[in-house]
């Protein structure tokens, strides 16, 4: 592997020729009937980009940690209600223009590129742990503003923070859906029967571990996070920022968990431990009741017959989208632990001989309670709300052991999972080179987000290895167009080479720094060859320019129908820092080229590339099409500018000339069309039944899109939607 070092960023070509109407450089108006080759180089550059200072601020919207974000052009979000309950889909067939992470603070203030159509922005983020996640911001003069605003109330913190445990109470037991009797939809069923705590017997739920608030649910046996004895059970402030980040990177509200973290298993003890549960929070607007249970060997297969013990008889946060419903009762805060107990006889319903040390071997389980705290507000003259329905529905770790009707025909709700499978997704925690366990909880069968309640578990390495959490990665989009006739005008169909190029960020946090932020560690650049019809055989190449020395290049191809890449040997001129794809694109048609580089420390800014096409003449030069005031390699054959329909100019040292507006005098021409342009934001799919299709061959891309001349002739500023779909 040769050593480059190179500069990348998403730039593409296109080349067009006019045989309309063509405007003074100076007035603006159309000049008729004069031979293209009198007129002075139109100084417009074609470009399809902006510069945006853009500001986003994520600080109000409960962020404790960065924030991963997406930028869209239209909004991505799908809202829709399953029997009152809201359901948020993200829209897969939009795709961001943007994406990054903002610093530990939850804001993010930089210059960026977007497309030049982008005038409304939607700021999206799918962090579980956000109480607001989207967010809109208008473009205007060259800067976009957009900023959470808290809307908890204060003193509905205040309460779960502050107020101490005054009565025991039970969650409710299991309530259900019910038709009326006449085959219409679901009735409330109001009355309310606590479930009294099972002392001897088998089976039901314990709570032996202490009492807890009566309005609230709040626990009075929390541990205490700042005392030294406990600092081995609780995560301290900078632990919870690193679990609040992963939790985001991990679970998206409104797509679906990957299937890697939802393999079904409890958590296994390796060694002897104490074990201590620190709640993360969650999106669900209920008041769930959390527990959990153990077995040692053989899973148990019902859970009417398992013991079950109370953790958190509420687990609302006040966050998520019990914010957006009223719902307010807060019975925990993030960061809230509570240390588990070991009854060593509780199978035989007895809680003799506690301790806190869990035997090697023994496995445990988690339940969640579908809004078990529900009957508290029931109590207090909800009844027939919403939120005080109970539920007979719960969710486990165990695979076998949940219970959601599947289809939930009662309730009207889509089933997503089966009625019994296991409901959590689980993942590694890793900090200060040591592993810990976290759980996220899916409530229901009407989605897989499994973004309802999360929580860590403390100590480390003390369970089985878990899943790590993949790194976000961000694709951005856009098309380069060439006309290969450079310098003579061409069709001006803009369609005798189409590159549909990808630029993908691999994120990853660098961990040499307390508060370090998110950076760059992978650099992807995608080319894949498309064509209406073209006679010449033109090659495809770029010129980069890298952000930092890489600490690996590799170079991939993919044929047309090909599901694997395999390892390609692109030429490179170091002299130029050029990377040759393809000799003739004609003779792999369709085939993807891909660049990936990696950084050892990351980057903080971006790698450029400048795609262009060329064909080979003599004496090892080539005849080059790049875009307009884009400078060619040093092989190139400069015979050719200023000929024909091109109007490059050339000093006497063999520089170009310079315009007004200081850019070289290179790959211009007079009229309303460029030899090339770059489709920022474009997507393939959009061009399908337009440049690449053959009815349009040798049709002017004028007639193609409208607006597009409009756009020329106001120097980009009408009309910079031309293309979009």
């Amino acid at each position: 592997m040769k050593k480059i070092t190179m500069n990348l960023a998403m730039i593409a070509i296109a080349t067009l020729a006019t045989t309309s109407c063509v405007k003074d450089v100076e007035t603006g108006n159309p000049i008729e009937d004069q031979p293209l080759y009198e007129l002075p180089a139109n100084n417009f550059d074609f470009k399809t980009t902006q510069d945006v200072a853009v500001n986003i601020d994520y600080s109000n919207a409960g962020a404790n940690g960065a924030v991963f974000f997406e930028i869209y052009t239209e909004d991505p979000i799908i809202k829709t209600e399953e029997n009152g309950i809201p359901v948020v889909t993200r829209n897969e067939n939009i795709k961001p223009v943007y994406g990054d992470y903002t610093l530990g603070n939850g804001k993010f203030n930089k210059t960026i590129t977007l497309p030049a159509y982008a005038k409304h922005l939607y700021i999206v983020s799918s962090n579980m742990l956000l109480n607001t996640r989207v967010l809109e911001a208008d473009v205007n003069a060259g800067q976009a503003v957009a900023k959470a605003e808290d809307s908890v109330p204060a003193s509905s913190r205040a309460a779960a923070a502050n107020r101490a445990a005054q009565t025991t109470e039970v969650p409710v037991n299991l309530y259900s859906w019910a038709h009326d009797g006449n085959g219409n939809s679901k009735v409330w069923l109001n009355e309310i029967k606590a479930y009294t705590p099972i002392t001897t017997g088998k089976g039901g739920w314990y709570t032996p571990l202490g009492s807890w608030d009566s309005y609230t649910g709040r626990p009075n046996y929390l541990l205490d996070r700042n005392d030294p004895a406990n600092k081995d059970l609780v995560f301290n402030d900078e632990e919870l920022k690193g679990l609040f980040e992963l939790i985001g990177n991990a679970v998206a509200v409104d797509l679906n968990c990957p299937e890697e973290y939802r393999e079904p298993g409890d958590l296994t003890l390796q060694r002897n431990s104490e074990v201590a549960i620190n709640m993360l929070g969650g999106t669900t607007m209920w008041g769930s009741t959390l527990g959990y249970y153990y077995y040692n060997g053989t899973k148990p297969t019902s859970l009417a017959s398992t013991p079950v013990i109370m953790l958190f008889p509420n687990t609302n946060d006040g966050e998520g989208t019990s914010k957006k419903s009223g719902y307010n009762i807060i019975g925990v805060n993030r960061g809230d632990a509570v240390k588990l107990v070991y009854y060593p006889h509780i199978a035989d319903g007895n809680l003799s001989d506690p301790t806190t040390e869990f035997p090697a071997g023994t496995s445990i389980g988690f339940v969640l309670k579908s809004n078990g705290w529900a009957a508290e507000l029931a109590r207090q003259g909800a009844a027939g709300n919403y939120f005080a329905a109970v539920l007979n529905w719960w969710a486990t770790s165990t695979d076998g052991l949940s219970f959601c009707p599947n289809g939930v025909p009662d309730a009207g709700m889509t089933s997503q999972l089966g009625e019994t499978t296991s409901r959590t997704a689980k993942f590694s925690y890793t900090s200060g080179g040591e592993e810990f366990a976290v759980i996220s909880f899916e409530d229901m069968n009407h989605d897989t987000n499994f973004a309802d309640v999360a929580f860590a578990l403390k100590p480390a390495s003390a369970f089985q290895p878990l899943p790590e959490v993949v790194n976000k990665v961000v694709d951005e989009s856009g098309i380069y167009a060439f006309e290969d006739l450079w310098p003579s005008k061409g069709d001006y169909d803009m369609n005798d080479v189409v590159i549909d190029y990808k630029y993908t960020r691999e994120f990853k946090k660098d961990k040499k720094e307390d508060d370090s932020e998110y950076k760059t560690f992978r650099e992807a650049f995608s080319f894949t060859t498309y064509q209406n019809y073209a006679e010449l055989h033109s090659g495809l190449a770029f010129t980069f320019s890298l952000a930092a020395n890489p600490s690996s290049i590799l170079f991939k191809k993919r044929a047309k129908g090909s599901e694997n890449f395999e390892d390609a040997n692109f030429t490179v001129e170091n002299d130029d820092n050029v990377v040759i794809l393809t000799e003739d694109i004609n003779a792999e048609i369709g085939t993807e080229y891909l660049v990936e580089v990696t950084y050892e420390n990351g980057i903080t800014n971006r790698s450029t590339v400048k795609p262009f096409i060329f064909r080979n003449t003599t004496d090892g030069l080539r005849k080059e099409i790049h875009l307009p005031f884009e400078l060619p390699t040093s092989k190139v054959d400069k015979s050719f500018f200023g000929q024909e329909d091109d109007r490059s100019e050339l000093n006497e040292d063999g520089l170009f000339k310079l315009n007004t507006d200081g850019k070289p005098l290179v790959y211009v021409r007079s009229s309303d069309y460029p030899f090339a342009f770059y489709l920022a934001g474009g997507q393939i799919e959009w061009f399908t039944n337009t440049l690449l299709n053959k009815d349009f061959e040798r049709t002017q891309i004028d007639d193609i899109y409208p607006y597009f001349i409009d756009w020329s002739r106001s120097n980009g500023t009408e009309y910079q939607n031309w293309y979009v779909k």
